[in-house]
């Protein structure tokens, strides 16, 4: 799934909002919601999350603010992390997750292949392709363009950085 439109990230948070607890509604203070768009990069599953959060972060009141999200960040990461990165994670193989770890370890993408490769330790780009169309064919990557590849999801890089760096994946 892709990155919803600003317009409809907007709505997706404060939408529900409004609506949650019938004759009470929820308002997010534009700085809340900007954060969040922020945060998610408007990929759907990361506003449901941030979103959450900031709402049981939010002390008892009617307006969600900008220092809610803030507060909020750190334990969506953490549920993220688990239940959303974690799970992709442990689909790959062994090898895959080598990959995904080279691939991480270059930054942000997208990724030229060769680069993956030779980061991951690979004799040649074709000895790490099978590996790599693996990962394709799970939906954890996708080529871009021909010779590049990029993850399929928002921030699966800097989970990788930070949970699965590639010095603890390397044979």
């Amino acid at each position: 799934m892709e990155a919803l439109r600003e317009e409809a990230a907007r709505q997706a948070i404060e939408r529900p909002a409004e609506v949650a607890i019938g004759d009470q509604p929820v308002r997010y203070e534009k700085k809340a919601v900007d954060a969040i768009l922020e945060l998610s990069e408007r990929y759907p599953y990361f506003l449901q999350a941030y979103g959450l959060h900031a709402w049981n972060t939010a002390p008892e009141g009617d307006l969600i603010r900008g220092r809610d999200v803030k507060r909020a960040a750190a334990p969506a990461r953490e549920e993220l992390d688990r239940d959303f990165f974690e799970t992709r994670f442990a689909r790959a193989t062994r090898a895959g997750r080598r990959y995904l770890a080279a691939m991480a370890e270059l930054g942000e993408g997208p990724y030229a292949s060769g680069d993956v490769a030779k980061r991951g330790r690979w004799r040649t780009v074709m000895s790490a392709g099978p590996v790599r169309q693996t990962l394709i064919d799970k939906g954890l990557v996708y080529s871009p363009d021909h010779g590049q590849v990029d993850f399929t999801v928002p921030h699966f890089a800097d989970f990788m950085r930070r949970r699965h760096p590639l010095s603890s994946l390397m044979p």
